[in-house]
C-alpha cells in the first residue's frame, strides 16, 4: 500500500510540476525604501494572487506570458 501511494504522490507531482513555468518575485517598498508588510500582489482581470510576508516579500508562479500586476495595502492607493 505505502508504495502505491509513493508512486501516485510522484506521478502527482511530475504531471503538475511543468503547470508553471516561472516565478515573478520582489519586495513590495514604500516612498522611503521600507517594506510594506501583508501586502496584496494580484494578476489584473483574474482571482490569482499573492499576499508579502513582514517584510514585503512576495512571489508569484506563472505560466509564461505578459502579465499586469496590482499592488495594493491597507493606507496605500493600489498600483499597477
Amino acid at each position: 500500500m505505502p508504495k502505491k501511494l509513493l508512486f501516485f504522490c510522484l506521478l502527482f507531482t511530475a504531471c503538475c510540476a511543468p503547470a508553471f513555468a516561472g516565478v515573478i518575485k520582489g519586495v513590495i517598498r514604500d516612498t522611503t525604501g521600507e517594506g510594506i508588510p501583508y501586502s496584496v500582489v494580484v494578476v489584473k482581470n483574474s482571482t490569482y494572487g499573492a499576499n508579502a510576508n513582514i517584510n514585503g516579500g512576495y512571489f508569484l508562479e506563472l505560466q509564461p506570458g505578459n502579465y499586469t500586476l496590482i499592488f495594493s495595502a491597507i493606507s496605500y492607493l493600489p498600483v499597477e
